[in-house]
Formats: C-alpha cells, structure tokens, sequence
C-alpha cells in the first residue's frame, strides 16, 4: 500500500510539473465513439484534517494587456526607410484592422510605408520578429483582388496575468510602388477567478470519472485515503487561471473527458464539480452554480485523473 501511494503521488507530480507552460500550444478537444465510463470514489482528507486553500495565479487587466499590445506595435520590424503614419488606414488593409470588440482581449494597431516591396517587407519582419516574441507563421491571405501578405509573431512568454499574445503584420502592394503595412497586436488577460470555485477544506471526498472511447466498456472503481494526495489535487485545481474568452478555435482529437466532483464525504451533495471541457478548458460548478471556466492548456487535470485511475495515456482510449 505505501508503494502504491507513492506511485500515485509520483504520476501526479508528473501531472502538476507541466502546469507552469500553460502558454504552450496545446490544445484539447473531445471525441467520443463507443464510451467507457470509469468513476473513482476516493476519500482524500480524513475528518478534522486542513484541506488546502492555495489561490491561484493573478489575474490581468485591459490596461496591462493594452500596454503590451501597444509596445509590440511600435517595436514592429521593417526595413529601413519605412514610415509611420497616424491617418486612416488605406482601404487594402482595412478588413485586417476591424478585429471588432473582443472579450479578455486588447488590439492596437498602427500603419507604415515603405519603399521595399510586399515580398521584400514579408521576408524581412519574418526574420525580425518583435523583441519578446518568436516568429509564429505567414502566407497569402484575402480575397482574389484583396490578397496581403501576412507575418505573425507570437510572445514566448507572457508577463504574469496574460494569457497570451500575438503581432500580426500584414502587407499590400502600394499604388506607386513600395508596399503598405498594417501591424495589429492581440494580447488576452486571464479574467479574475470567483471566490467560489475553489477547492476548501471541508470537501474531503473526491469522486473522478472519465468518459473515454474502447473496446472494453468497463467501470473501475478505486478509493484513496492519502491527505498528500488530496492536498496536491485540489492545488491542481486551485492553481489553474479563469480562462480567457479564446473565440473559435481548431482543438486536436482525444478520446477521454474527466470530471472530478468534490464532496464533503463520499455520498454528500457536491461541493464543486469540474469536468475538463474541448481545448484546454475545465467547466466549474460550485454548490449547482456555473463558474467561470479555467484554463488547463496542458492538460494537468486529465493527467492527474488519469494517473490514479491507472490509465496508461489520459487522452487516448487505454485500461489499467
């Protein structure tokens, strides 16, 4: 029984460790075929123990985000000789500057000449890329007769409480030569967590099921009475950030969702419910009432259920 402990508190360290890359670009997303569901009940912190409390990561603001969105612009790479200007932007490279209102999220923008041509422009910001950021992707985007070049760079490491940025640079041959530039930087905050959703002290009991597509439809059961591997489950979940309205996005296949509900003893009415969702989310409920989602781009949580469950890979279908 020790070894067996150990083990699980290895598996979820194993879990926990990729947490702190979060900005990384992976992304979950869900398929289901012929479903398994496997529920573990587990009794994690005896009576009259401390449960943990850990707060998680700060939160951003518009302001901050703004600020960044804005620095990325002005330090856009373009050969020599290029211009800035304050007027309108020139119809070619207006669709690109209407990004609207989004939530979580602050644009600036700003526009430039220059005597080199699109291809020219395009060759040099894609081996310049902003200070902080890493070159991301390009191409030919638009409609035919409204085509632009494009140049995207993305941060490598977002400062704390955003979520992530991206500098997008988009090029258009000029009616007298040269070429026009629009430079346009989104930058997302994580919104604040509510008090709610978090893991408390008198939730002592775990119930973990995952929904996983297999051959062998089969339900296993486990219980768990180390505090240690309480404390660490419930930081997992009390660590992550509220997650930024990320808007449609491409997520890769896999074949298992996890949810983990909290209890104040097994059999109690759930305390706080969390389910990992597509792409890197993690649904919450708190006592029946929906909470923000969080942010688990690395798939933490699933890792960690998975690992107590014994499963040999959290995403694809697999048994103990």
């Amino acid at each position: 029984m020790r070894g067996s402990t150990h083990e699980r508190l290895s598996v979820l360290d194993d879990a926990l460790h990729p947490q702190a890359r979060r900005r990384r670009l992976w992304r979950v997303g869900v398929a289901a075929a012929m479903l398994l569901a496997v529920s573990v009940s587990v009794w994690l912190v005896p009576p009259g123990a401390a449960g943990p409390v850990d707060q998680g990561p700060p939160s951003g603001s518009r302001a901050e985000a703004l600020r960044l969105a804005e620095d990325l612009v002005a330090h856009v790479a373009l050969p020599p000789g290029s211009a800035r200007f304050s007027g309108p932007v020139p119809p070619v490279l207006r669709p690109w500057d209407d990004i609207g209102s989004i939530p979580d999220m602050a644009v600036a923008s700003g526009w430039w000449t220059s005597a080199a041509s699109a291809r020219q422009v395009s060759t040099f910001a894609s081996a310049h890329p902003a200070a902080g950021t890493r070159f991301f992707g390009g191409g030919s985007i638009g409609a035919p007769g409204q085509r632009v070049i494009s140049v995207s760079d993305a941060l490598t490491v977002a400062p704390a409480g955003l979520a992530s940025g991206q500098l997008n640079i988009f090029i258009a041959p000029g009616q007298q030569g040269g070429s026009l530039v629009l430079a346009t930087a989104t930058v997302q905050w994580y919104p604040p967590r509510s008090a709610a959703e978090y893991v408390t002290p008198e939730m002592r009991a775990v119930t973990v099921s995952v929904t996983i597509a297999g051959p062998r439809p089969r339900v296993v059961t486990r219980t768990f009475s180390s505090p240690a591997v309480a404390g660490r489950l419930a930081g997992l979940l009390n660590g992550m950030p509220a997650a930024p309205f990320w808007g449609p996005r491409s997520c890769a296949a896999v074949w298992a969702s996890y949810r983990v509900t909290f209890a104040a003893a097994p059999g109690a009415p759930p305390g706080l419910i969390a389910s990992t969702t597509m792409c890197g989310g993690v649904a919450v409920t708190a006592r029946g009432v929906a909470q923000p989602p969080l942010d688990d781009e690395t798939g933490a949580l699933s890792r960690a259920a998975a690992g107590l469950l014994g499963l040999k890979s959290p995403f694809v279908p697999s048994a103990p």
